[in-house]
């Protein structure tokens, strides 16, 4: 149903972004490498999909707005190494229905881009060595997050996007680990997405 529910949303926005003169509109793919930054595990460990659709229209001549919704893996991951004696391992999946609103800056080649991403959180898992993690504490249901970004532009069709994608808000009610002091933070999303552009 969630998977039918992203596709009918892109139909959609290309519907609207076609029927528009001043907009244009593109889909995208790609791969995010993930964390959560104040689980106590470290490094972008999680590999997901990143894909979706995205609308921009021009407000100068080298700048624009563009608007997306893309479905996003997010997550954490510790792999045992069992030859070291550490059979310990640990998956948390959070996908998201995301939604950035972008300010871009075209410089030649190069495309520049920030803003605020909005994400619904649609799926959410924890596993350990043992298997499923059950009656864990749920995870909030949005995250607000900040992204930045850079393309490098092939043609007038394609661009290859490389972004950060970091949670300015704790997506949980679970503290930092390691963390008992009063600036203890939560937990955060942060990923880095590579992806390929194709715009109409």
């Amino acid at each position: 149903m969630k998977k039918w529910l992203v596709l009918f949303s892109l139909l959609g926005l290309y519907h609207y972004a076609t029927a528009q003169q001043t907009f244009n509109a593109g889909l995208m793919a790609g791969l995010s490498l993930t964390q959560v930054h104040g689980d106590g595990w470290s490094g972008f460990d999680k590999a997901g999909l990143c894909v979706g659709g995205f609308v921009n229209t021009n407000v100068r001549e080298k700048m624009n707005i563009q608007m997306e919704l893309l479905y996003i893996e997010k997550g954490s991951q510790k792999n045992a190494d069992p030859q070291n004696g550490d059979y310990n391992s640990y998956l948390l999946e959070l996908n998201y229905l995301e939604v950035p609103i972008l300010l871009r800056y075209h410089l030649k080649k190069i495309d520049l881009e920030a803003g605020p991403g909005f994400g619904a959180l649609i799926k959410q898992a924890e596993s350990d060595q043992h298997g499923p993690i059950i009656g864990v504490e749920e995870f909030k249901t949005l995250d607000v997050s900040f992204i930045f970004g850079v393309s490098y532009v092939f043609s007038d069709h394609v661009n290859v996007n490389w972004r950060i994608n970091n949670s300015v808000l704790s997506i949980s009610d679970r503290g930092e680990a390691g963390r008992e002091f009063w600036y203890n933070t939560g937990v955060h999303n942060i990923a880095t997405v590579v992806s390929l552009r194709y715009q109409f």
